[in-house]
């Protein structure tokens, strides 16, 4: 195999850029070794896809203006006048001139014209965090996501149609839980009496929920030494230990944890005014707006902390996610959109005193409309679009109209989606595949969402008793149920064991309801994360799991912090 130097690459990145066949496996060895490389095809990349939604704008606009200016400068003829005699043309230099010129400036645009600094795109090779302490590797990807090495980038594949994406990103006491206060007890800080604030770890610990679930008695008294506010003290002074450590690092090669890490602070009780927390929150809000995930969770983490002064970049976020959504209605990783960057008033507004609403948040007295500017690739998956519909339900309680076709094609790809007659869901719509656990409680949760934003009834939606059917009967807090089509190990293992808690969670409140048929999900849920957190205090599955995003799902879970949705009056059938 030949090597390239940088200028021939860069000659095939301008071909790649035209359309043209280049030899990938050069480029992709090239690129993967070449730092400097790597950051000029990402600007590249980056440029060209801001000239074609700015072409696609424009076209139709300059397509009118042609017709009119045609019409205007046409010379009227009599009827029955002669047509006069046509004159051999000749060659105008002026004309060729000033298309020169267009084509020397196009050229320069692309060749110096660089992206803002708020956050440049490159394409990076893969690139994990530290290993974690217990000798795991760092989780791959988003919060699910398939145990397979992430292959070298290359120019190629960043324009290719639709990656197939690794999948990542969450009775009565649940739907009238009071607001939790915000500001809770500093994790390292002492108690009155100087000790520390939590106790040692039991022996428990060193259990996997499996062992926890079949509660041998002595086990029962173990867990009895703690309870879920030192759990969830532990698993938060973790977290700010690692904050450090996890500075740009990333889930995926094009994800990172800033967005999940502070979804957790706001519920686990860091206070908002703490410099650790504003200082990942000005990181967050330094980027670009680049992935489903981080969108979906940024949208949620800044209706929670006011959705009255953030709407502003809320509404970037309803752009992103609207322009991201793909044809059939799902939602894959997703692209920069230019028109969501031109969402005006994207930092946080001052705002006078505000009056609370029935949830005890800020009431939101400004409607913002937005629509669709763009396709979206043909197909996505289910866990990028259960995250688009967190995301999604965040925008609208902060007073975003979404497009009401946007939302039925939402539902449509999830009910024409759902596993007949087994009524759960696998990562895509796939034939032949069966479902499980994380993605079917993802999927009672997404369309429980949609049936609220469309004022519709969730408990007279079929696929969603369907769904929470099926979650009944494979129900466990030990494993993740079902076969995890990206994990090809067999059924119930504890692949994406934590993401399935937290998807549970979120079902569950979401429909509003303390059991999942006869299984009280929380009390059996808390005991089996207590008796499997680990002596530093943060959570790893033994299969494939990561210290960060595992720790995030199980404090999520604990604090329950999914808000429930109020009852829909009218009564309305879907």
């Amino acid at each position: 195999m030949a090597f390239l130097s940088c200028d021939e690459f860069r000659a095939l990145l301008a071909d790649e850029v035209a359309g043209l066949e280049v030899p990938e496996r050069e480029t992709r060895s090239h690129l993967a070794a070449c730092a400097s490389c790597q950051a000029h095809a990402g600007e590249i990349l980056w440029q060209d896809r801001v000239l074609a939604e700015l072409s696609a704008r424009a076209r139709a606009d300059r397509l009118m203006a042609a017709v009119r200016e045609a019409i205007l400068s046409t010379k009227p003829v009599a009827f029955g006048e002669p047509a006069p005699r046509a004159r051999p043309t000749r060659p105008r230099w002026g004309a060729a001139a000033a298309a020169a010129a267009l084509l020397l400036a196009a050229l320069g645009a692309l060749l110096f014209w660089r992206p803002s600094e708020r956050g440049e795109v490159v394409v990076h090779p893969p690139a994990q965090i530290a290993p974690s302490r217990g000798g795991a590797a760092a989780h791959p990807s988003s919060p699910e996501e398939r145990q397979v090495s992430a292959p070298e980038p290359s120019i190629s594949t960043a324009k290719a149609a639709d990656r197939e994406p690794p999948p990542t990103p969450g009775g009565a006491e649940v739907a009238k839980r009071p607001e939790r206060p915000r500001a809770e007890a500093d994790p390292n800080a002492p108690t009155a009496s100087g000790s520390s604030p939590v106790p040692p770890r039991a022996p428990l610990s060193a259990r996997t929920p499996a062992e926890v679930e079949a509660k041998p008695a002595k086990d029962i008294e173990l867990a009895r030494t703690r309870t879920v506010d030192e759990a969830v003290r532990e698993g938060m002074a973790y977290l700010r230990g690692r904050s450090a450590a996890i500075e740009g690092a990333r889930l995926h090669h094009e994800l990172r944890y800033d967005e999940l890490v502070l979804w957790t602070w706001l519920h686990g009780g860091m206070a908002q005014a703490d410099p650790e927390f504003q200082k990942v929150l000005g990181r967050m809000l330094d980027r670009r707006l680049e992935r489903t995930y981080a969108v979906a969770l940024q949208a949620m983490v800044l209706e929670e902390l006011d959705r009255v002064a953030w709407q502003g970049r809320i509404q970037q976020c309803a752009q992103f996610l609207l322009d991201n959504q793909c044809r059939n209605g799902q939602w894959g990783y997703g692209d920069p959109s230019i028109f969501a960057e031109e969402v005006p008033s994207g930092g946080k507004r001052p705002a006078p005193a505000k009056e609370l609403g029935p949830d005890g948040k800020p009431r939101v007295v400004r409607r913002v409309v937005v629509k669709k500017m763009r396709p979206g690739r043909e197909s996505g998956d289910h866990s990028n679009s259960m995250y688009a519909a967190l995301g999604l339900r965040a925008c609208h309680d902060a007073g975003i109209v979404l497009p009401k076709d946007a939302v039925l094609l939402a539902q449509k790809a999830w009910r024409e989606a759902q596993i007949r007659p087994e009524g759960g869901w696998c990562y895509g719509k796939h034939e032949g595949h069966r479902a499980y656990g994380s993605m079917t409680a993802g999927g009672v949760g997404s369309l429980v969402i949609y049936d609220y934003i469309a004022g519709e009834d969730r408990k007279r939606d079929r696929e969603v008793q369907a769904g929470l059917e099926w979650l009944e009967n494979k129900f466990s807090v030990a494993y993740n149920p079902g076969p995890v089509e990206h994990a090809s190990r067999g059924e119930n293992g504890m692949q994406h064991y934590f993401y399935y808690l937290y998807a549970l969670e979120r079902a569950a409140i979401l429909y509003g309801t303390a059991t999942i048929g006869r299984h009280d999900w929380y009390q059996k849920g808390s005991e089996a994360l207590l008796g499997c957190q680990r002596p530093d205090g943060s959570w790893l599955s033994k299969e494939g799991g990561n210290e960060v995003s595992d720790t995030c799902f199980a404090v999520l879970f604990l604090r329950r912090a999914t808000r429930a949705l109020p009852d829909v009056p009218t009564g309305q059938r879907r």
